[in-house]
């Protein structure tokens, strides 16, 4: 399924763009399935576009992001996104670690994010009293 028959990938670049379109284009129940399928195309071509690192990193995001804040989430889902999460990160690192300035946004994007989610997702105490709007 192309998710993102709307988008031009030339406008696909930044961080902020690709969040955006994977959090409006993809279901929770295909994010798997999705990043499975950017891999799979990784591998064929062992080619890295000018945005892959902003896509991977959206992607680990939004998959840290649902695991946190969605509701609809079981146990097991939540504890497979957070694993996904990490294992973007871990190739990320692996492909992109040598540059220094990219580690650095990175570590401090992932610390930003980790204490927005334990302050307020699950599973903070906080989580069952905020009103959010489902993911």
């Amino acid at each position: 399924m192309d998710y993102f028959a709307g988008y031009n990938f030339i406008e696909l670049r930044s961080f902020e763009d690709w969040n955006e379109a994977i959090s409006k284009s993809i279901p929770t129940d295909d994010m798997m399935d999705w990043f499975g399928s950017v891999l799979d195309g990784l591998l064929e071509t062992k080619e890295f576009k000018p945005w892959t690192l902003n896509q991977w990193c959206a992607a680990q995001h939004r998959f840290k992001e649902l695991a946190h804040f969605s509701r609809k989430l079981t146990p097991e889902q939540r504890k497979t996104f957070i694993d996904e999460a990490d294992m973007i990160v871990g190739l990320i690192r692996d492909f992109y670690g040598k540059d220094q300035a990219t580690m650095a946004r990175l570590d401090a994007a992932l610390a930003a994010d980790a204490d927005h989610h334990e302050r307020f997702g699950w599973p903070s105490p906080v989580w069952d009293i905020l009103d959010f709007d489902e993911l």
